[in-house]
């Protein structure tokens, strides 16, 4: 797991730019980071968008981000650099800030790894599949001290495909699923709603060659496991449904977070040996720690998030091939969503070739960005083979 050779990382400059737009969502910030790799400098690029919601704190952990970044150097490799400003960001803050400093660092993480992968001339893939970063994950995970990270990095990455993202919040005027395999239902935890638009669904589909799989997601999370079980027992007792229900690969966290963990939930899965396969989503409770925790609580995966941090995401989805590999009666997964505008939408892709995922979910986003994300998501796969060989598939 450790680097070919020790190498001496610097960060000569961070530079920070908001970029303010006529369109929505959110100003951009750009971050140019300079590295010094060795003897060879150069700089990469990332963007994020602010978020609305939190404005003021993003701006000021991009900046402390940027700060520490800055005053942090490294004699033996991109990861030993990266460990030491992710302790430093991170340790001064309560956990309920923890969200904005982990989205804040990965913008200064992915400008810095397009820089390294610039300096030493290696692809994005390369660089992991040599493990020219020095990549230590057991430094996060523990467990994960035997891993070697060539052999979780596919030898030949595959384009991801894009699986489209329906609310059913409102009765489906038409087919969501013509012409795909694989859809994302935002469901309304109503009973009633969401048995009336699953049943269209399964009318429309029960003749369909190709298999329907369905990834679900819940508009309005439960605030207990036992009603989210009492909601996905009366779905499962509807014969209308018995064609569609078997088809959910998973459901993404369908507890609020502040119960999705705890100990009543554990006792409620469980109890409930029947229970569908549910992943957690962290994006509120960003410990390190919490994909351990929803492992033993009974969650079977994890979504996961560019904007979080490549690093991250990488032990994150090693941690899930090692559940699967050490209870391989289970099925697990590891999910990643892109969202618009969260990354650069190359960088989000690349990082999904890396971790072997083949399907990717749209976050939602407002309907009139709709046709110009999807456009440009489009355009972005078509030129998979040459994002391969770009320094983190991201424009130079």
């Amino acid at each position: 797991m450790h680097s070919l050779a020790h190498q001496h990382i610097t960060i000569r400059d961070v530079n920070l730019r908001i970029i303010k737009r006529s369109r929505p969502p959110s100003p951009v910030v750009r971050a140019n980071v300079t590295i010094q790799v060795d003897d060879k400098i150069a700089t990469g690029q990332s963007t994020c968008a602010l978020l609305l919601d939190n404005t003021d704190a993003h701006k000021r952990a991009i900046k402390q981000a940027a700060r520490i970044a800055l005053h942090t150097e490294s004699d033996h490799s991109f990861f030993d650099w990266w460990i030491n400003t992710y302790i430093k960001h991170t340790q001064s803050l309560h956990d309920q800030d923890l969200p904005i400093l982990i989205r804040a660092l990965a913008l200064i993480e992915w400008a810095a790894l397009d820089a390294f992968c610039r300096a030493t001339r290696t692809p994005f893939i390369d660089a992991l599949r040599t493990n020219t970063l020095g990549l230590r994950l057991d430094m996060l995970y523990p467990e994960l001290e035997s891993i070697d990270i060539p052999v979780i990095i596919p030898a030949q990455p595959t384009p991801p495909t894009t699986v489209p993202h329906f609310n059913l919040e409102q009765p489906p005027t038409s087919d969501p699923t013509h012409h795909t395999s694989r859809v994302a239902l935002q469901l309304t935890g109503h009973v009633d709603a969401d048995t009336a638009n699953l049943s269209a669904l399964a009318i429309q589909n029960e003749s369909r060659d190709t298999l329907l799989a369905c990834q679900l997601h819940l508009q309005n999370p439960f605030t207990a496991a036992w009603k989210f079980r009492e909601y996905w027992q009366a779905l499962a007792l509807n014969p209308a449904l018995e064609w569609i229900l078997p088809r959910a690969a998973w459901i993404e966290q369908p507890l609020t977070d502040d119960v999705a963990l705890n100990d009543a939930t554990r006792h409620e899965f469980a109890d409930w040996v029947d229970r569908p396969a549910m992943i957690i989503d962290t994006s509120n409770n960003a410990r390190l720690e919490s994909l351990r925790d929803a492992l033993d609580v009974g969650y079977l995966g994890i979504t996961l998030r560019a904007h979080r941090g490549a690093i991250r995401a990488i032990a994150q989805n090693a941690i899930i091939k090692l559940a699967q590999h050490s209870n391989p009666t289970h099925d697990y997964h590891a999910h990643l969503a892109i969202a618009h505008d969260a990354m650069p939408l190359g960088q989000q892709i690349i990082l999904a070739a890396a971790l072997d995922i083949n399907n990717l979910t749209i976050d939602e986003h407002t309907p009139p960005l709709a046709t110009h994300f999807t456009t440009r998501l489009r355009k972005t796969q078509n030129r998979f083979a040459r994002l391969l060989t770009t320094p983190t598939g991201h424009k130079p």
